[in-house]
Order: structure tokens, then C-alpha cells, then sequence
């Protein structure tokens, strides 16, 4: 809600990320402003949420400051990236000023966890939901509620018991009324309501029958009913729909779809691409029976894949990846130092401080071992107790797990202490945190086939981890810098390297220089301890957990597919696993999930050309397509272009050249010095080096045919317009951007650029204070729009001038004169943004290697979706040069490396894509678990789209309400 009138007083503030929870915080706020009413005269909770009073700057507005004085209470949703948000901890600052205590704070929390003292707090450092503007003014703990559960959710059954108790914990301090009492208020109210409910139903059925006599004006009032029910019904599946996203991707996906198909609406909208785009990696995920044990961070599979195995306190969990089955066996409540399972799930091993635990074939039997660490294959378990830093020697068995006779017993000195151990094709590989590890021959475990000693290890916050088969292994420290390990090739031991080098060292072995990947860590991650570490048995994909987030990076350079993942629909993990380069298993405090990194979103086609990225990485891409979407040309970091003309594909070099389709199907390369046009074989010159042009400018940074003229824009913010048949020079602007002198004039304050529909108007997005400009090309007028700081982006429409800036995106009216809403944002955001066609929806790409969907109309984020990317030799990220442009009734994207992508993102086609994706149909007893309506007889998701109401209102009242068949007037 805006802030009123001055005056006006607020029953509550809500304090809240708009990354995480802007969707939840309107639902809240509507669920909160009615709830506890005792009948239809009592007034509705008061309650300040904004939605468009953020600026850009990093001080609270004054509205903002009016807003919280204004306001009784102060209503917080606690999430990590509420903690993180300097918005939210400006308010709580802002408050604790004010009043000097949290008497009057009301806590909710919608993700993550609560700890309250320094302790706890660093225990789950990213995964903190409480605002450090919070936690270091608190002597004690806060009573709160969790919401965790709901803030998926766009609609609540507030009938449901754990949805009431919650609400009413919110709303009795902000009514001044008893949870008991205010409670028993709302379930009358809800009585009251469905007994209104029935009678309006019976009055409806009433006039069904007798409709044929009705008159026509009665008619239209029954449709309209009919028509809400089916809104109503509509909302209910696309809530459900959210709300089980997290653990249900198909059934998510299918009820969006339904909820869409029935009605369609910004809310039924959302929904669906919020389903779409969620968790697409996520293939499986069951619950466990308990957290993780404290001791045991750690899962262990087999060497074919097939069953991964987790230590819990409720006992060890065996999961069969492949009918998603678990199994628990026993040791609950025991303290588990490790864990091991091999064969297809038929020997698991656990070790606890007195003893290993062995289970084979239905039975187990136990091993006197202290503090040991233990692996397995089809048939033997390998047991290693050593002691850091001790003179005693390690002693090492093999017993076999068929009969639980002891193979081979030794002891030996110089054993690296055994913190992970590996057991494959015969060979023991015994690895320790401290950099050292050794391969032994299972039959000859007094013997050392191969060792070695990695000098870079970090000495602190380490995760070890070892590939499934033992050939590699490395190391993630606190501040995620990564030194793996190679021990692949017939014993050869490899060299460790930091992550900065372009190759790594290797010495004294026979493993190739170019066989060796090099790597670089994903930057999200340099904040937040490492929570979990795993390597692939290829030893060149990695998984690094931390900073509340989980990437999969690729260690060799590649133009075959994407070069990091990031995982998303499940908590942070404390153990991962690769079963094979593209499965990979992460177990958390609730739940073991599996991915799959070879799935991609459904939304877009990778097609066979790659924007190459070079050493001057930094630049986004320069992309182009035809009016009709089916040719393509764009310009990577190399300079070389890649064409595809719609019957071939070539590249070329263009350094410097912005690749313009014209309609009779040639291209034009312009620059601010040359232009050529490329028809087919035939280069044609159309100029060169024109005097009256500035040869010093920057580069190019938009590029446009309308009717006979050629538009171009240029680093020093000038527009060219030329004849587009000659590239004879009609008119140079120059206009009134300011350009700060310190800048110089090696550098460029242009973003980029967009031309207004009817070709009349440019739009300069740049770098200095002011950010967006419009020129006029009939008058040369230049004039700066409303709002201030940097823009990365400007995209125009016949509706609106769109400015995106690193904290907002100002929506304008198509003159740029009126700022109609501002959408604030969180999170880092490159330049590229697009309009997807035929909506009003803004696509922009997150550094995550995400493409966000935001509806300009009402300021909400619609869904992500993950973008194909490669391996980059000149930026840490390559989507830092991502580039978007729309082609045709699609958007294309590029970003280093990567296969330029189409996407199709109308809502048809989104619907499409959730189909395939789910690769089923919804059952009836699905649709009827959530709707109150009838599901339709065919619920085949691929089918077409049925009309958004019935087409009588008779059918729809017959239908629901059981009765016969009536005339319709």
C-alpha cells in the first residue's frame, strides 16, 4: 500500500528482502489485514509494505522514515537475504534509534535459520535469517514465528491449523487481543462466511433452474459468479502450485499450467513461469529421517552410482538412486566418524569412536576399531586408524565382508593421517587433510604403489574431498580457494595450483600439460564458509557449497556445454557425491537430493554457434538478428563474428564491427570509421574513414535500419544517422551528455542504447549521475530523464521507457516525462536486458548465469531461468558479457563461450515448456486435492487450451452444483 495521507497511522511496518519474499510479503499483508475480524464492520489492519519508495541511494527516503514513524509495531521477515539487505538493516537501525528496545518488533522468519548468540550466528553464517542491524543489539532470544513452511505460497488456507496459529501470532499483538481469543474470532468468522457461502450457493442453484425465465440482466449476474468461482479456483491451483515447489518439481509445474489454462491473470501468470523455472537441475529429492550427524559431514556411494549413503541421527540412510528408495540400518543417536557403501547398495560400512559397523546381504557385524576411518568395494572393507601427529604407527586391515575374517592386518609408520579413504580396482588410496595422500595395493597394503605430498594445501577451514574413484582429489578452504589433486594415471602424481594460474604446474610425472584443466571459483562463494566439497571421478568438475549458495564449476575448458551450474531447491548442503559427470547427490540437515546437470530449461533452443570470448573479455557480446528471427550474426571477445544467414554458417573477422541485418537479407558491419555490407560471398565497401566522422570515438553501441536510414550510436555518445543504402553521412548529433573530465577519453560512459518503435527518438543509457538520456533525431534535442544514478540498460516501447539501473528499474510513460513506477531489486544484475514480445515483461541476466523475468505492469519478479554458458579465459564470470536481443517473437541470448540460445518466453509457450518438463499428466485426484471445481476430462497437459469460463453460465452452476440440465434464455 502507499503511505496515505501525512498523518495517516500504520498497525505495522513490514520490513522485508525484495529479493526473497516481495510475492509472500503481499500475500502476508492481505492474509494480515483481515485476519481476527469478529464481523464485517470491524476495520482492517493497517499496514505499510512498500513497493516503489526505494531509490537508488544507500539512505532510507523520506518516506520511508515517515512511513516506520508512523507505524506500532515494526513486522520483520527474517530471511539470509533480509540479512543481507542493507534496506532492511537501515530500518531496523532506523527503529532501534527511535525506541531503544524490540518491545514493539514482531519476527517472522521465511527462509533459513534462527540463531541468536555470536555462536550460533557464526555456526550458520550465510544461512542466518537474523539482520546483523538486529543481532548485535540482542542480549537474549526473540519469540518468533516460522513461516518457513508458507513463503512459497500466494494464497493461505487460513482454516488450516498451522496457517492460523501463525497468522494469529502476527496479528494478536497488532489487534491488542489474546492469540486464544483472537483465534477463536476468526474461526466464527469463518463459520459465518461459508454459512454465507452455502446460502448464496442455494440461491444460485435456485436461479439456475429457473434461468430460462429469467431475465437477461439476472443472467449476466450468475456468469459473473461463475466466472469468480473459476478465478477463485483458478488462484487456489497456482497457490498450490508454489507451494509444493520445493519438494514436488512435477506436480508444481502441472498445477501452474492447470491454473493457468483455467484463468489467466498476473497472479495464475506468475505461477506458471515461477514453476517453469524452478529447480531445473533437481531430479529427486527425499526427506531424511533426522539431520545430519555433527561428527559425520559426509555421503558415500557406490562405485557404479547406484546408492549413496548418509550418516543421520537417527541412523544411517541408504538411498537407491534409481527407484528413489530409502532404507534406514541402524546406529541412531550413535556418533558416526564415517561412512562407505559398495556393490549395487549390498555392503555398507559405518565407523563410530569404538567400532566399525558392517552390513551385507541383511546382516552386520561388527569390527573392534577406534576412531577409524573405513572404505569398501563388492566384497572387502578397508579399515585405517591412525592418529594425527602420533609416533605410533597407522594400522590397516582388509577384512572380508562375506565371512568377517581379517584378510590382511599391518601396521606402518609414514601413513598419511586418514581423513578420507578410497577403495577402487584394487587400489586403497588414503588421503589427509594436511596435503599428503598414498595409493596401496588391496592385496599389499604394507606396500606403497604411489604418494605424494601437495605443499599448497591450505592449512585451515579445509574440506577434503576424494572422487568416487579414488584417481583425484583436492581441497576447498574457507575462503573457497581450490587446489585439486591429480593421481589418475598409473600412480603419476600431479601438482597443485592456484586457481589464478592459467595451467598448473606438473613435475615428475607423465600427465600432460594439456590433459590437466585449468579452473577458477565461482565468486558468489568468496563470502560464508564452505560448507561442502566434492569432486567428479572424471577429476574435472567440482562442487563447492557455501555463502547460502551451490555451484557445479567444470574444470576443463569447453565449447560442449555449460561450465558451472548453480543448483537450486534444496538447503545448503554438508555432504555431496558425483555419481557420474552429470549426477551429483548433496545431503542436508532434511534431505537427500539428486541432480542432473544435463537438463536445461525447456524455454530455449541452444543453436550451433558460439560467441567467442578473448583476453579483452569485459565487453558484452554484440548480437543481431532479422526481423523475422532467422538469421544471426554476433561478435565475441576475439573479434571473429559468426554468422548464420539461415543456409550456412561461417565466421568472420570483424573487430570492432556491429553486425546490422538489412531486408533483403544482407548484413552491414558498421563501425564509426567503415561500413560493409556482406552478401553472401561479395563484400560491397560503403564508406570508409568519412572525415566528418570522429575516428577517436569509443565503438559502437546500438545500431538501427528505418525505412531509407541508418541509425548509429557511439561511445562518446553522438548519433550518426546515414543513408542505408550508400552509408553516406546525413547528420551527426551531438549531444548534451555530460562526460565527467576524469573519465578521459579512453573510456566511454555509454551502457548502451535503444531506438523508440516509430524511429524517432533514441534512447542513451550511460554512466554518469543522471544515467538515461532521449535524443530527438527531428530537433537534435537531448534531454535527461527522471531519476538518478548509473543505467545499464534502456529498452523502448509504444508504452513506456524502460531504465534499468543496479538497484531499480524505472518504468516511464513512452515520453519519458512521467516516472510511473520504480521496481526495486536485489542482487547483481550485467547489462543485457530485453522486452520479451508481445508482453510486459523485461528479461535481464543475473551474474549467477540466471535470466530474471520482472513485469513492468506490476513490479513483480516473475521467474529465472538458467542460461547455457562456457568456460571463459578473460572474466571470472561469463555472463559478465552476456548479451540479449530480440529476434523475431523470441529473445536471443550470448554469453562467453556458449551456444547462443532462442528463447521463447510468452506464456504459451512457457506453458509448453512446463509440460515437457514434467513429463506427465496431472491426476484428478491432484486437481481435486486443491480445486473446488471438477477437473476437466482431459487433463492431458499438452492439450489446447480450453476458454477461460464456461460457456453457459448453466453449464458451470449444473457442473457444481449436481443439478439438471436447464434452458438458457
Amino acid at each position: 500500500m502507499d503511505g496515505g495521507g501525512q498523518n495517516k497511522r500504520f498497525d505495522a511496518f513490514v520490513s522485508y528482502s525484495h529479493t526473497a519474499d516481495a510475492a509472500f510479503s503481499r500475500v502476508l499483508h492481505r492474509e494480515l489485514e483481515g485476519f481476527g475480524r469478529t464481523n464485517r464492520r470491524d476495520r482492517p489492519l493497517e499496514i505499510f509494505r512498500d513497493e516503489s519508495y526505494l531509490a537508488a541511494g544507500r539512505q532510507l527516503t523520506p518516506e520511508i522514515q515517515s512511513a516506520l514513524g508512523r507505524s506500532e509495531w515494526l513486522l520483520l521477515l527474517a530471511s539470509p537475504a533480509a540479512a543481507r539487505s542493507r534496506w532492511v538493516n537501515q530500518e531496523l537501525d532506523w527503529w532501534w534509534d527511535r525506541h531503544g528496545t524490540w518491545e514493539r518488533l514482531l519476527v517472522a522468519v521465511t527462509d533459513g535459520e534462527v540463531g541468536w548468540s555470536a555462536a550460533e550466528r557464526d555456526r550458520l553464517g550465510e544461512r542466518s535469517a537474523i539482520p546483523p542491524a538486529l543481532a548485535d543489539r540482542l542480549e537474549g532470544e526473540l519469540i518468533w514465528q516460522d513461516l518457513r513452511g508458507l513463503s512459497r505460497a500466494q494464497r493461505f488456507d487460513s482454516g488450516a491449523a498451522d496457517v492460523r496459529m501463525a497468522l494469529a501470532g502476527l496479528a494478536a499483538p497488532l489487534r491488542g487481543v489474546p492469540k486464544a481469543d483472537l483465534i477463536g474470532f476468526h474461526v466464527e468468522w469463518q463459520r459465518g462466511e461459508i454459512r454465507r457461502g452455502r446460502r448464496v450457493a442455494i440461491a444460485l442453484g435456485a436461479a439456475s433452474v429457473a434461468l430460462a425465465l429469467a431475465a437477461g440482466a439476472a443472467f449476466l449476474q450468475g456468469r459473473a459468479a461463475a466466472e469468480s468461482n473459476v478465478t477463485a479456483n483458478a488462484r487456489l491451483l497456482s497457490n498450490a502450485a508454489l507451494a509444493v515447489a520445493d519438494t514436488d518439481d512435477e506436480r508444481a509445474k502441472l498445477l501452474a499450467v492447470e491454473g493457468y489454462r483455467l484463468h489467466e491473470d498476473a497472479q495464475t501468470t506468475s505461477a506458471l513461469y515461477q514453476a517453469a523455472g524452478a529447480n531445473v537441475y533437481r531430479s529427486a529429492q527425499v526427506p531424511l529421517p533426522g539431520p545430519m550427524t555433527s561428527t559425520a559431514q559426509h555421503a558415500s556411494l557406490t562405485a557404479s552410482g547406484t546408492h549413496v549413503v548418509a550418516a543421520t541421527t537417527e541412523g544411517l540412510v541408504l538411498w537407491d538412486t534409481h527407484g528413489a528408495t530409502t532404507e534406514v540400518l541402524g546406529l541412531a543417536g550413535e556418533e558416526i566418524l564415517d561412512v562407505a557403501v559398495g556393490g549395487d547398495g549390498t555392503v555398507v560400512a559405518a565407523a563410530t569412536p569404538e567400532a566399525v559397523t558392517v552390513w551385507r546381504d541383511g546382516r552386520a557385524f561388527d569390527v573392534a576399531a577406534e576412531n577409524a576411518r573405513v572404505g569398501v568395494d563388492d566384497s572387502h572393507l578397508v579399515v585405517v586408524e591412525s592418529e594425527p601427529f602420533s609416533e605410533r604407527p597407522t594400522r590397516m586391515r582388509v577384512i572380508d565382508t562375506s565371512d568377517g575374517s581379517v584378510v590382511e592386518d599391518v601396521k606402518r609408520h609414514g601413513v598419511p593421517s586418514a581423513d578420507e579413504i578410497g577403495v577402487d580396482d584394487g587400489v586403497v588410496t588414503i588421503a589427509s587433510e594436511l596435503g599428503t595422500w598414498q595409493r596401496r595395493p588391496l592385496d599389499d597394503l604394507g606396500s606403497v604403489d604411489a604418494e605424494g605430498d601437495q605443499a599448497l594445501a591450505p592449512m585451515n577451514g579445509v574440506l577434503l574431498a576424494l572422487a568416487p574413484n579414488a584417481r583425484y582429489f583436492g581441497f576447498a578452504s574457507y575462503d573457497l580457494r581450490v587446489f585439486p589433486n591429480y593421481t589418475g594415471r598409473a600412480g603419476a602424481a600431479g601438482g597443485g595450483f592456484h586457481p589464478t594460474d592459467p595451467l598448473p604446474i606438473t613435475t615428475d610425472n607423465d600427465l600432460r600439460v594439456e590433459d590437466v584443466p585449468a579452473a577458477y571459483v565461482p565468486q558468489p562463494l568468496t563470502s560464508g564458509n564452505t560448507t561442502a566439497f566434492a569432486i567428479s571421478g572424471t577429476g574435472d568438475r567440482y562442487l563447492v557449497a557455501g555463502g547460502d549458495e551451490i555451484w557445479v564449476t567444470s574444470l576443463r575448458e569447453s565449447l560442449d556445454g555449460p561450465a558451472r551450474w548453480r543448483l537450486t531447491g534444496a538447503r545448503l548442503p554438508d555432504a555431496a557425491v558425483f555419481l557420474s559427470n552429470n549426477r551429483v547427490v548433496t545431503v542436508d540437515h532434511g534431505s537427500i537430493t539428486l541432480w542432473n546437470l544435463s537438463a536445461r530449461p525447456e524455454v530455449y533452443d541452444e543453436l550451433d554457434l558460439v560467441v567467442q570470448d578473448g583476453p579483452t573479455a569485459g565487453f558484452s557480446a554484440t548480437l543481431a538478428a532479422s526481423d523475422d528471427g532467422e538469421r544471426i550474426a554476433a561478435v565475441g571477445g576475439f573479434g571473429q563474428m559468426v554468422i548464420d544467414d539461415g543456409t550456412r554458417t561461417r565466421t568472420v573477422e570483424a573487430e570492432g564491427y556491429w553486425p546490422l541485418w538489412r531486408r533483403d537479407g544482407s548484413l552491414l558491419i558498421a563501425s564509426t570509421i567503415a561500413g560493409y555490407v556482406l552478401d553472401g560471398e561479395r563484400v560491397t565497401e560503403l564508406w570508409l574513414d568519412d572525415q566528418e566522422t570522429d575516428t577517436t570515438s569509443w565503438g559502437l553501441f546500438g545500431a538501427w535500419v528505418v525505412g531509407d536510414r541508418l541509425i548509429l550510436v557511439d561511445g562518446d555518445h553522438d548519433v550518426q544517422v546515414r543513408d542505408a543504402e550508400t552509408g553516406r553521412l546525413l547528420r551527426r548529433i551531438d549531444t548534451d551528455i555530460p562526460e565527467p573530465e576524469e573519465w578521459g577519453r579512453d573510456t566511454s560512459i555509454v551502457n548502451s542504447a535503444a531506438l523508440s518503435p516509430d524511429g524517432t527518438t533514441v534512447g542513451i543509457a550511460t554512466a554518469d549521475e543522471r544515467g538515461a538520456y532521449l535524443v530527438d533525431l527531428g530537433s537534435g534535442r537531448t534531454r535527461a530523464l527522471r531519476g538518478e544514478g548509473v543505467a545499464r540498460g534502456i529498452l523502448m516501447t509504444d508504452e513506456a521507457v524502460i531504465v534499468v539501473r543496479p538497484q531499480q528499474v524505472d518504468v516511464l510513460d513512452a515520453t519519458g516525462a512521467e516516472l510511473r513506477r520504480v521496481i526495486p531489486m536485489e542482487g547483481d544484475f550485467v547489462h543485457a536486458v530485453a522486452m520479451v514480445p508481445g508482453t510486459s515483461l523485461v528479461a535481464r541476466v543475473r551474474n549467477d548465469g540466471h535470466l530474471v523475468l520482472f513485469d513492468t505492469g506490476t513490479g513483480d519478479e516473475m521467474g529465472s531461468f538458467p542460461m547455457p554458458s562456457g568456460g571463459s579465459s578473460g572474466v571470472n564470470w561469463p555472463w559478465a558479457t552476456a548479451t540479449l536481443t530480440v529476434a523475431g517473437e523470441s529473445i536471443l541470448s550470448a554469453s562467453a563461450n556458449a551456444p547462443i540460445a532462442r528463447w521463447d518466453l510468452t506464456p504459451g509457450a512457457v506453458v509448453d515448456a512446463a509440460c515437457r518438463a514434467a513429463g506427465r499428466d496431472l491426476r484428478p485426484e491432484e486437481w481435486s486435492a486443491v480445486a473446488s471445481l471438477d477437473p476437466p476430462d482431459d487433463l492431458s497437459c499438452g492439450r489446447d487450451r480450453e476458454p477461460e469460463t464456461p460457456t453457459s453460465f448453466t453449464s458451470a452452476v449444473t457442473a457444481n452444483a449436481g443439478l439438471g440440465s436447464v434452458t438458457e434464455p
